[in-house]
């Protein structure tokens, strides 16, 4: 399968002003609250695809020391203007052929990242992420599913800024399982900006075959927004896995 395109360096000026209503601090609270239930005692974090930080920032108010991680030099900028409560270091890189140094309690990977990544490139995440863990280390993620891009389909966002005004349309092809964004920026001067960036649907059987043939030994499945029994209504799902 073909790379799937996306370029966040090109919008992370302007991606938390695009995300301001997004629910960070919740989305936080549920992975400490996962953390714990868990009963790790050591206290390192590693957020893959960490984008501009905003789900770290408040991990952080719990005493995570945090690796932030992604490929775009520019969200990391953003996220440096942020201020946490612990230590938190940068790297830029790939998520999925990282070699850090640092084994991890906890890695997390929060909102549409493992979306984009194709068939190959995910397998190669859970196997890299599997390693980077210490023993009984746990790995979050979230991912979109097919009903929930689909549902994105059929709604024009529209999100204002200051300077700018934004439209987010989306394409769903069901034969290659591929959602497209097409995102116009209009600014007060009149300038327009377009961007497409894709993501491609996963599925809770080709997730799980691929966690426990990489060997992590618990494999939980929840609904991202009301964390009880995943199923097919839900749009967007939370998975919970142990090395």
């Amino acid at each position: 399968m073909d790379d799937l395109f996306f370029d966040y360096d090109s919008i992370a000026n302007l991606y938390d002003s695009f995300m301001r209503f997004v629910p960070y601090r919740d989305w936080a609270l549920k992975i400490y609250r996962i953390y714990k239930s868990f009963n790790l005692k050591g206290n390192m974090l590693l957020d893959l695809g960490c984008g501009t930080g905003n789900i770290s920032r408040y991990l952080s108010e719990y005493g995570f020391e945090i690796v932030l991680l992604d490929k775009s030099f520019k969200m990391l900028l953003e996220s440096l203007k942020k201020n946490f409560k612990n230590k938190r270091y940068i790297v830029c890189s790939d998520i999925t052929q990282n070699c850090l140094k640092t084994n991890f309690d906890i890695a997390i990977s929060i909102y549409d990242t493992v979306n984009h990544l194709n068939d190959f490139q995910l397998k190669q995440f859970f196997l890299n992420t599997h390693s980077l863990l210490k023993k009984n280390g746990i790995l979050v993620f979230d991912f979109n599913t097919e009903y929930g891009l689909e549902i994105l389909t059929k709604h024009l966002q529209i999100r204002k800024g200051d300077e700018y005004i934004s439209y987010w349309g989306t394409e769903y092809d069901k034969e290659k399982k591929i959602c497209t964004l097409k995102l116009e920026i209009k600014f007060n001067g009149k300038r327009v900006k377009n961007y497409i960036f894709n993501e491609r649907a996963l599925f809770q059987k080709d997730i799980e075959n691929k966690l426990k043939e990489i060997g992590f030994k618990l494999i939980e499945f929840y609904d991202f927004h009301t964390f009880e029994s995943f199923d097919n209504s839900s749009e967007r799902g939370i998975v919970v896995c142990q090395k």
